[in-house]
């Protein structure tokens, strides 16, 4: 188990670091931007982890403006339907959940990952032992109650069981397993869902590491049905992409 103060060092790092202009950009095409200490807040519990790359979390930026805005220019629809695929700890739907209660507005959050046992982040530093995915969001529980539907296994297969219930999906984030059949199957699955102004985000969008993910989303745009906006922080060694989807007709 790693000491708590690595995760608390990793998450300065990512406080201060200068990831290019993203967040302005953001800000600018949205016109909004979440509460830094609360993104870093969550983030720090939910997202910070050992590994390789250096520490990121914009995605959280990006979803949650583009929630915010989507949410803000369809103040009139009631019970908002989210998809996510790849819940990890729950940084991403904390956040969304998040935004959705700002807004006050009503609706589900379906979050579908393979694994809810966890030994790299915080608390299970803290406790010196693997979490369940519901210790990880244990503060935000009422958030969780209030929003949140925890899926656990193979995407694939939750999306067949979801296909009859979910009659439309408002917004996607798209974050799952990251390989080209993957991510075509849950790009075509939201798609069917939606309707004009509906709206998928889809994370690590970066040709040299993921090279399946940039394929599966170009031939998705191709289709010419959603117009799109990519978003890039760049971490010193890598260039890493958010995409930004909004359904045309």
């Amino acid at each position: 188990m790693h000491d708590s103060n690595k995760y608390y060092e990793l998450s300065k790092f990512a406080k201060t670091f200068n990831y290019g202009n993203i967040l302005e950009e953001v800000k600018d095409y949205f016109g909004y931007i979440h509460d830094k200490d609360e993104m870093d807040d969550i983030a720090l519990k939910l997202q910070i982890c050992m590994k390789s790359s250096k520490p990121m979390y914009l995605h959280g930026y990006v979803i949650s403006s583009a929630l915010y805005k989507y949410l803000s220019d369809h103040s009139g629809l009631d019970d908002i339907v989210i998809l996510e695929t790849g819940t990890a700890r729950g940084f991403s739907s904390v956040v969304m959940a998040s935004v959705m209660n700002l807004k006050n507005m009503n609706g589900t959050i379906y979050t579908t990952d393979h694994n809810d046992r966890f030994d790299n982040c915080l608390k299970a530093s803290q406790l010196k032992r693997k979490i369940t995915l519901e210790e990880c969001v244990e503060e935000w529980k009422d958030l969780v109650q209030k929003y949140i539907t925890f899926k656990k296994g193979d995407s694939n297969k939750i999306l067949n069981s979801l296909d009859t219930s979910l009659s439309r999906i408002h917004f996607a984030f798209l974050d799952g397993a990251h390989f080209y059949d993957y991510l075509k199957k849950e790009l075509d699955f939201v798609a069917s869902k939606q309707q004009v102004g509906d709206v998928i985000v889809c994370d690590d969008y970066t040709e040299k590491q993921f090279p399946g993910i940039c394929k599966a989303i170009d031939e998705f745009l191709k289709k010419g049905n959603y117009e799109h906006r990519v978003f890039y922080g760049d971490d010193g060694t890598k260039k890493r992409g958010y995409v930004y989807m909004r359904r045309l007709h």
